[in-house]
């Protein structure tokens, strides 16, 4: 209702001055400091969010733009999710394995996808980012929640590192 949408105002006035401060941190930091302001602003509208991270503290792989691109990714699913989806919960699941980075948001709300054919501009938004970050980016919506998950590739390690000379 009008309560979510002026929260999703304030929070994205209020992000819009802090995103640009990402560039200068490096991921855990940006990750940190992103989490704790969506944690306020998801509970003071009556979702209860979930965060599950498994990344390592030293993770550099990727560039701060990157890291700016990915976490603006989240930042517009969680909109989404307080927007639109009349949700109670949210998952925000994010893993570094071998070759990718892996972020999924899972929530339990009605609807955030706009019907077939007519793709919001949030929507549009996180694949052009996908695509500038040559990732892959799902957005499937069901009748029990909407699930956004994107894989980011990493760079591969430099050659020769543990291998014989």
């Amino acid at each position: 209702g009008n309560k979510g949408a002026a929260l999703a105002t304030l929070l994205l006035d209020a992000l819009k001055g802090c995103l640009p401060v990402f560039l200068i941190h490096h991921f855990g930091t940006a990750l940190g400091n992103f989490l704790f302001r969506w944690q306020a602003q998801l509970e003071e509208a009556g979702i209860r969010p979930s965060w599950r991270i498994d990344v390592p503290d030293d993770a550099g792989a990727l560039s701060p733009q990157s890291t700016l691109q990915l976490l603006r990714i989240a930042q517009e699913a969680l909109t989404n999710v307080l927007k639109h989806s009349c949700a109670t919960r949210v998952q925000v699941n994010l893993r570094q394995m071998p070759r990718t980075l892996e972020l999924e948001i899972v929530d339990n709300g009605v609807r955030t996808v706009p019907s077939e054919g007519s793709p919001g501009l949030g929507i549009g938004n996180m694949h052009s980012r996908a695509r500038q970050l040559g990732a892959t980016l799902q957005v499937e919506s069901k009748g029990d929640g909407t699930r956004v998950a994107l894989r980011v590739p990493l760079p591969a390690p430099a050659a020769g590192i543990g291998l014989p000379a």
